[in-house]
């Protein structure tokens, strides 16, 4: 994780990916989403996250993306590239999508 503070637009830097798991209750995650490349904007609390994104929730579904953005203040994801979206009833692809986080 590298800080860019003194920048125009502060921002984090995760050159080497993360691994995040949101926890409503301990110990069984709510969520989870992994990447490996990340970029947080502060001011705009903005993520986007690249290279071989995948996010999932507790119900076991799962977004497989190559590029994925989180707007926290809106509390929408949203990606303009290629996206498969897994659940246990079905897999869906499509080029593009926007939802509630």
């Amino acid at each position: 994780m590298i800080q860019y503070s003194n920048d125009k637009k502060p921002y984090i830097l995760f050159p080497q990916g993360f691994n995040a798991k949101h926890f409503d209750q301990f110990p069984t995650p709510e969520s989870s989403i992994r990447a490996e490349w990340a970029k947080y904007f502060v001011n705009e609390k903005l993520w986007r996250a690249k290279n071989n994104v995948v996010a999932e929730n507790r119900d076991g579904e799962k977004l497989f993306a190559e590029e994925l953005y989180w707007n926290q203040e809106k509390e929408i994801i949203y990606s303009d590239k290629y996206v498969k979206i897994q659940t246990p009833e079905e897999i869906i692809f499509g080029e593009g999508f926007e939802a509630d986080q």
